[in-house]
């Protein structure tokens, strides 16, 4: 499940860029560091939603429970 889910929340080129190749590798991640690499190799700004998505998709390759990003944007926002 996981798998369609990665494949569906991440666009091939995010993939890419943030060096993700397999799911396997999400459990170790750290959201921050993929949201950071993502904008230097992009070369833009990335919206920060990007960022809770990337929390959501280790989240749930860690745990095996699917939250939605937005879950992660209200985290976010009480811990600014």
């Amino acid at each position: 499940m996981i798998k369609i889910l990665y494949k569906k929340r991440l666009h091939k080129e995010t993939r890419h860029e943030s060096g993700i190749t397999r799911i396997e590798q999400l459990k170790t991640a750290h959201p921050e560091t993929l949201f950071h690499l993502l904008e230097t190799k992009s070369g833009y700004k990335q919206n920060i939603c990007m960022l809770d998505l990337f929390h959501a998709i280790i989240h749930e390759a860690q745990t095996g429970e699917r939250m939605p990003w937005h879950y992660f944007s209200a985290l976010r926002r009480k811990n600014l």
